[in-house]
Formats: C-alpha cells, sequence, structure tokens
C-alpha cells in the first residue's frame, strides 16, 4: 500500500495566525489537560504539529473510547 503525506503549509497560508495558534498552545500548557500531541488541519493542510515530551510521532498510544471526543470535537 502507498503511503500518502499530508501537505505542509503555514497556518497563514490556510488563513489562520500563527499568534493564535500559539495563544492556543500556551493554553494547553496551562495544566488543564495532560496533552501528547497536536496535528492542526485545514482546506487539506496540516498548518501546525509537535508532541509533547515524551511522546513523539513514534511512540503508540492505547486508545479507549477515542471516537466520542472526535464526533464532539467536530460537532462543537
Amino acid at each position: 500500500m502507498k503511503r500518502r503525506e499530508f501537505e505542509r503549509t503555514t497556518p497563514e497560508g490556510v488563513g489562520l495566525r500563527s499568534e493564535d495558534i500559539e495563544w492556543l498552545l500556551d493554553e494547553l500548557e496551562s495544566g488543564f489537560t495532560e496533552m501528547h500531541g497536536l496535528m492542526i488541519m485545514r482546506h487539506g493542510k496540516v498548518c501546525a504539529e509537535g508532541w509533547w515530551v515524551p511522546y513523539g510521532p513514534g511512540v503508540r498510544h492505547g486508545l479507549q473510547s477515542l471516537s466520542k471526543t472526535y464526533a464532539a470535537t467536530a460537532v462543537g
């Protein structure tokens, strides 16, 4: 099976402000949640991506009841 990579761009390249992404990261690091990683896509392009130590793109995670989170995010 052929591996497809997502196209990458800057936040500004998809109509977002880098300052808003930085604000979001500051909020996520404020302690209300334990982040492992984050990917922001808009218009089919990745405009921000990163991981919190000790996690990374090659670290496997067990996922339980994750579909509820995705559904709530998509609807909300």
